[in-house]
C-alpha cells in the first residue's frame, strides 16, 4: 500500500513539474483579425530563452521569461513587451498586439 502511495506522489509531482515549465517551444502565428496594429506576425520560440518576433520590418531577437501565466518578452533596446498564456495555452497581447495560437 506505501508503494502504491509514493508511486502516485511522485506521478502527481511529476505532472504538476511538467505542466509548469517556464520555457516555451514552437511557433505561434498571429490569429487573423485580432489585433488592431498586428505589428508581430509570429513568435518563434527557439532554444533556450530566446524568441524570434517577426515583424513587417524583419526578424527581431529577444529574450523571454515566463512567470506563472504572464510571458515577459524583453528585447535588447530594453523594451519588454508583456502577454498572458490562457488556458488554452494561446499567447494573449490584448486588442493592440493580438493573440497568438502554436501552429
Amino acid at each position: 500500500m506505501k508503494k502504491v502511495l509514493i508511486v502516485a506522489v511522485i506521478l502527481v509531482i511529476a505532472f504538476f513539474l511538467f505542466h509548469s515549465s517556464s520555457k516555451l517551444s514552437g511557433v505561434y502565428t498571429l490569429v487573423p483579425n485580432s489585433a488592431m496594429m498586428g505589428a508581430y506576425e509570429k513568435l518563434n520560440f527557439t532554444s533556450g530563452k530566446t524568441v524570434e518576433l517577426d515583424t513587417m520590418a524583419g526578424a527581431v531577437q529577444a529574450g523571454y521569461k515566463v512567470d506563472g501565466k504572464k510571458l515577459t518578452l524583453s528585447a535588447n533596446n530594453g523594451q519588454t513587451l508583456v502577454l498572458t498564456i490562457d488556458n488554452h495555452g494561446d499567447l494573449n497581447g490584448g486588442e493592440m498586439v493580438g493573440k497568438f495560437h502554436k501552429q
